[in-house]
């Protein structure tokens, strides 16, 4: 029973550190960006001006993109008509 706690609470250190050094740094960035107003200011400033120059943008897509889309958009039509017609 003793060799079972002691592996126990050295397995649990270990997952607490692995957590801490992995994901546990992550949430605290993210908190911290979403709790400090000047962060939040930051942040909708920069994506106000991604905004911005996507509207300035004449073309959104290359060529091959488009012919990409096109063809992927009219795969799902011609699918959701056979649906229909069953």
């Amino acid at each position: 029973m003793k060799s079972f706690i002691q592996k126990l609470f050295i397995s649990l250190l270990l997952l607490y550190v692995f957590f801490e050094l992995t994901i546990g740094s992550r949430i605290d960035y993210f908190t911290n960006i979403f709790t400090n107003s000047n962060s939040r200011i930051e942040l909708k400033e920069k994506m106000k001006n991604e905004i911005r120059k996507g509207i300035e943008k004449e073309n959104y897509f290359t060529e091959e993109e488009r012919i990409l889309i096109r063809d992927f958009i009219n795969k799902i039509k011609k699918e959701l008509d056979l649906d229909k017609s069953e």
